[in-house]
C-alpha cells in the first residue's frame, strides 16, 4: 500500500497502517497475526506504533538499525564542524564548473570527483569524509593551482591550512551498506551492531565518547 500524508503524525500512520491490513485481510483483519512494524526512529512512528499495540497484541515495533547508524554519523559531522565546511565548499567549487574539473583530471588522472553528500541520503557524509581522509593532499594540490576568483576557492584554501581529516568513524559507512541489505537475516544484523559497538569502544576522545553515548540512547529505543 502507498499513499501520500497531508499530515504525517502518529494518528495518520495508525490509520494507513489499518487501512493496509484491511486491504490484506478484506473479510476481517487478523489482529493476532500482525507481529512486526519496522520504521525508523521519528517520535510519531514510536508513538504510532504504541498505541497499535493496543490492537495487534502480538505487534512488535522495531525502529531501523540502519537509520540508527545514520543518526550516530550525523552527531560526528555536527562535531567535525570544521571538515563539514571543507566537504560542504569544495562541493561548490567544482558544482557547474568545467573548467575546474579539467585541472583535477590534468594534475590527477586517476582521481575521481570529489563526492558530493546529500545530507539526507544515510552515510554520505561519511563517504565524503573518507574520500579526502584518502586524497587530502591531491585536493589541496588541485586546490592551490585554482586562482582565487570565486569565494569558494578562496575558503577552501583557508580551511585546507587548518585542520587535517581523520577516517577513524569510517567503518559506519559499511555497517549502514550491510543493514540495508534485504537478504540480511536477524542474526547478521546484530553482529553488525556488535562489530560497530566494539569498533567505537577502541575509538578514543570527545568526538568518540559522543557517539558512544549516542549510540547506547538509540540503541535503548530499538
Amino acid at each position: 500500500m502507498c499513499e501520500e500524508l497531508e499530515k504525517c503524525n502518529f494518528q495518520t500512520i495508525g490509520k494507513i497502517f489499518n487501512d493496509a491490513m484491511h486491504l490484506l485481510w478484506p473479510s476481517g483483519v487478523k489482529y493476532e497475526e500482525v507481529l512486526l512494524f519496522v520504521s525508523d526512529a521519528a517520535p510519531y512512528m514510536v508513538k504510532s506504533a504504541n498505541s497499535l499495540t493496543m490492537l495487534y497484541p502480538n505487534l512488535i515495533h522495531l525502529t531501523c538499525l540502519a537509520h540508527g547508524i545514520h543518526r550516530i554519523s550525523e552527531c560526528l559531522r555536527n562535531e567535525y564542524s570544521t571538515v563539514d565546511k571543507l566537504i560542504a565548499t569544495i562541493k561548490k567549487v567544482f558544482l557547474k564548473a568545467p573548467s575546474r574539473i579539467i585541472k583535477l583530471h590534468e594534475l590527477f588522472p586517476n582521481l575521481p570527483l570529489p563526492p558530493q553528500p546529500i545530507i539526507t541520503r544515510w552515510g554520505t557524509w561519511l563517504n565524503a569524509v573518507e574520500y579526502y581522509s584518502n586524497n587530502f593532499d591531491s585536493i589541496k594540490s588541485v586546490i592551490s593551482h585554482l586562482d582565487n576568483e570565486a569565494e569558494s576557492i578562496k575558503k577552501s584554501k583557508e580551511l585546507f591550512e587548518d585542520k587535517h581529516l581523520k577516517s577513524n568513524f569510517c567503518f559506519l559507512i559499511q555497517a549502514i551498506t550491510n543493514l540495508e541489505k534485504s537478504t540480511l537475516s536477524l542474526d547478521g544484523g546484530l553482529n553488525i551492531i556488535l562489530n560497530v559497538k566494539d569498533k567505537l569502544n577502541k575509538c578514543n576522545g570527545r568526538a568518540a565518547e559522543l557517539v558512544k553515548t549516542k549510540m547506547d540512547f538509540i540503541l535503548k529505543k530499538k
